[in-house]
């Protein structure tokens, strides 16, 4: 009875085994696995996130200045658009006029930068 038994422990034995060589499921696979996918999540939620401000390295002007970080707040230049433009419109007409905006934005700022820099 004793050697069957054993027979029957050493059959499910190789059965488990196989089971986990098709599954790659060793503990120290599994573990890495996890850790992987652990990692992915993070980077995923990261990545989803809403960023309210982003930080810019900007160089200053003069010689031997070092670069600063300027932290520039998207949400205001959305409200800035939607009061500009009237804000309802198709998608591809929204993201053209914004990006045309943006663009505006930013040739505005730079000349003013220059106009500063040569007053100064």
């Amino acid at each position: 009875m004793s050697s069957r038994n054993s027979e029957i422990l050493k059959m499910l034995n190789k059965e488990r085994s196989k089971s986990h060589k098709l599954l790659g499921s060793s503990k120290k696979d599994l573990v890495e696995k996890k850790r992987k996918w652990d990692s992915t999540m993070k980077h995923m939620e990261e990545y989803s996130s809403p960023k309210k401000k982003k930080k810019k390295k900007e160089s200053g002007s003069g010689s031997g200045s070092k670069p600063r970080e300027v932290e520039l707040d998207d949400s205001s230049s959305e409200d800035e658009f939607e009061d500009k433009f009237g804000g309802k419109f198709s998608e591809d007409e929204s993201i053209q006029k914004f990006l045309a905006f943006k663009k505006s934005k930013k040739s505005k700022e730079s000349k003013e930068s220059k106009e500063s820099g040569t007053n100064s």
